[in-house]
């Protein structure tokens, strides 16, 4: 459910999160101002805000949902700061993952267990990573770490989100580009008309587990919409790859349908919204 732990946002959110560490803000998770970090392999920045939120969601008993059983939290960490000259810096991911794991992430486990209720159940804490300069693609997952009985260790995340059909796309999933590509052909002979196809792939470890398709169209009638869906349908169980696969079919950003193949599903659903 909702976390409900870090719930106070002037007590706890500010001084841990909006507040830097200093003197008066010990609790504060992001560096100093006076301390100077090697962001990347050129640039040094004092000071850096590498931390831009914090999300929380609580484990209940299913016997007694009032008694928690576990907490989890993400810290949000910028891949794209402002520099000493006000400049926009991309932040290594070494970096960000060495100050989550070895500060950041340490300072906020000790935090969370002087609270009473989270003393002595499991937490886990997940470094995701957001890019204010690249909306194109959602966050991704660099770290995380279970901590029981005050015992836990960080391990890197491989995960990424990749965009279809892009080059970029190409040099990770050539295979899924080009069915992306062939897609929107397809589509296009199908509805001669401007027709929008976009995709977005989430990797673990290098293998594609979810991939989200968003279809614009111009408005159409409820059985073209009806064809083109059972279409989109036929087209995404051709697809070379055992993930989930979800299609949006949207015009002026209303949605109309919805397609979707579940992993190693041997045929798609369509549900009309």
């Amino acid at each position: 459910k909702e976390g409900e732990i870090l719930n106070d946002f002037r007590s706890e959110f500010q001084p841990l999160i909006r507040y830097r560490e200093s003197i008066d803000n010990p609790v504060g998770l992001n560096p100093s101002a006076e301390t100077v970090v090697k962001v990347n392999a050129t640039t040094e920045v004092s000071g850096p805000i590498f931390i831009s939120d914090l999300f929380e969601v609580n484990f209940v008993s299913t016997k007694n949902t009032n008694k928690l059983t576990g907490a989890a939290f993400a810290i949000v960490l910028n891949k794209t700061i402002t520099g000493d000259d006000s400049r926009q810096v991309t932040v290594d991911d070494k970096v960000l993952y060495d100050f989550a794991t070895n500060i950041a992430g340490p300072k906020l486990e000790s935090y969370l267990r002087k609270k009473p209720e989270l003393s002595g159940i499991p937490i886990v804490i997940t470094l995701y990573v957001v890019d204010s300069g690249d909306h194109s693609i959602p966050g991704r997952y660099i770290g995380k770490a279970k901590f029981e009985n005050r015992q836990g260790q960080f391990e890197p995340v491989n995960h990424q989100w990749v965009l279809f059909p892009t080059n970029a796309g190409r040099s990770v999933d050539g295979i899924i580009n080009e069915q992306i590509s062939s897609m929107k052909r397809s589509l296009t002979g199908f509805l001669p008309e401007d027709i929008g196809v976009v995709a977005y792939g989430e990797y673990y470890d290098d293998k594609l587990t979810n991939l989200q398709i968003k279809i614009n169209i111009q408005t159409k009638t409820y059985t073209e919409i009806l064809a083109l869906s059972h279409y989109v349908g036929e087209l995404i169980m051709s697809f070379d790859t055992k993930s989930k696969v979800v299609v949006e079919i949207k015009s002026l950003n209303k949605t109309l349908a919805i397609v979707k193949r579940d992993a190693n599903a041997t045929k798609a659903e369509v549900i009309f919204l």
